[in-house]
């Protein structure tokens, strides 16, 4: 298993960075739209629907986006304003329910996870020919954390963060994962051109929100009764098990650089 994650994580890291480096916006909502919906067609399964369910549930979320994508409105940015919001009351979510919710509200939820986060990714690409830099600082800080939570996690994980939600995240990990967001910071801010004060407040929010997303889904797989998402991504389990963090660390990162990169 652990051979299988390292050599998934070899072959699609760099072409993920070639894509986000020189896509088109087209390309990226091209790109990101399809993960977004093997992710949402994952995400229904939580909800125990049935195979046309899921199809239905999955062909809604492609449709919203690609609604979206035709009409460019400018509602884009209060939507990730809203699932901002939404994420910001997330944890009460995570901490106080301990019954599994219903089928149409974990419907509900998925779409406004899923949704605003594919808003987001596309948002960051810039109008311009050249590098995604945005879309670079956000993929380098939800990397970081991914890998370093799962790194120092797995090395020298002893204290659980949340054992009713997750069985393995540990304390351990959420400090690796804050450590490879120093790093990350560093190589934005020598390689991007970003700022080491906003930087910091950037990688701030993305180790909080993408830990918060982790656990989210996280949640609702322990309400569902299922280990992982998925099978499609060697190593990984599902698409949504290798989303789940950018889901949150999205649209807050794209509300904050609104404010701190202008």
């Amino acid at each position: 298993m652990e051979g299988r994650r390292l050599a998934t994580g070899l072959i699609l890291a760099p072409i993920a960075f070639l894509i986000a480096m020189w896509a088109s916006a087209g390309w990226i909502a091209l790109i990101y739209g399809i993960f977004i919906a093997l992710g949402a067609y994952e995400w229904s399964g939580l909800a125990h629907t049935s195979r046309l369910e899921r199809i239905i549930f999955t062909a809604a979320v492609a449709g919203v986006m690609l609604l979206f994508w035709q009409e460019r409105p400018a509602g884009w940015a209060m939507v990730t304003e809203l699932a901002a919001l939404g994420w910001l009351l997330a944890p009460i979510l995570i901490v106080w329910r301990r019954t599994p919710l219903s089928k149409t509200w974990v419907l509900l939820a998925g779409f406004l996870a899923l949704v605003p986060a594919w808003c987001a990714l596309v948002a960051m690409v810039g109008p311009s020919h050249g590098i995604n830099d945005l879309l670079l600082a956000f993929l380098l800080l939800v990397w970081g954390v991914d890998s370093g939570a799962y790194l120092v996690g797995r090395l020298y994980g002893r204290h659980l963060l949340a054992p009713r939600v997750s069985p393995k995240k540990t304390w351990e990990g959420v400090v690796g994962a804050g450590l490879a967001v120093c790093i990350a910071i560093l190589v934005m801010r020598f390689f991007l051109g970003i700022g080491f004060e906003w930087g910091l407040l950037l990688g701030f929010s993305v180790w909080l929100f993408a830990i918060i997303g982790d656990l989210m889904e996280s949640a609702f797989k322990r309400w569902s009764g299922v280990k992982d998402s998925g099978r499609l991504i060697p190593g990984h389990g599902g698409v949504l098990d290798r989303i789940d963090s950018w889901l949150a660390a999205a649209p807050i990162f794209l509300l904050c650089s609104r404010y701190l990169l202008r």
